[in-house]
């Protein structure tokens, strides 16, 4: 299971919260709650995903440190950057579902806010975690790596 799911979930959270966010914006520049409530609910499941991709990272990591060419001070470094993402995706989450369950109070507004924000940090972290984790087999991204047809790239 370990590396190939973690491949699979981690994307849900990089790719679902900024969509979830588009879509947030556009229920409400339209004005149209359905369409902030689906999007409140992307955004729940984006950010609990976040969690399950950094559970699926210490089964992958055990997978993956006896390979060849996995250099361990990256996986360090992904493995921090994991940690800052979970908080936030896993607040995401939490905000997200406070706000769709008091959708109908005088500070819904501020939920969305805080939702906004918090989205916009974990679009960041999250896409800062997922380059770090790249880095770990694609040495063609480092500086100096080694590009196609074996020519590096600072060539």
């Amino acid at each position: 299971m370990g590396i190939q799911f973690h491949f699979l979930v981690n994307h849900i959270g990089v790719v679902g919260i900024p969509i979830g966010l588009m879509i947030l914006g556009l229920g409400t520049i339209r004005r149209e709650v359905s369409v902030q409530r689906v999007a409140l609910m992307v955004l729940m499941v984006a950010g609990l995903s976040v969690g399950l991709a950094s559970w699926s990272g210490e089964l992958a990591e055990d997978q993956a440190n006896p390979l060849t060419g996995i250099s361990k001070s990256q996986v360090d470094r992904h493995e921090d950057a994991a940690e800052v993402s979970e908080v936030v995706g896993i607040m995401l989450a939490g905000i997200s579902g406070i706000t769709l369950l008091a959708w109908n109070r005088p500070y819904r507004r501020v939920g969305i806010g805080l939702v906004v924000a918090i989205g916009m940090v974990a679009t960041v972290s999250l896409g800062y975690t997922a380059h770090q984790g790249g880095l770990i087999r694609h040495i063609e991204l480092l500086p100096g790596g080694v590009g196609p047809g074996g020519t590096g790239l600072d060539d």
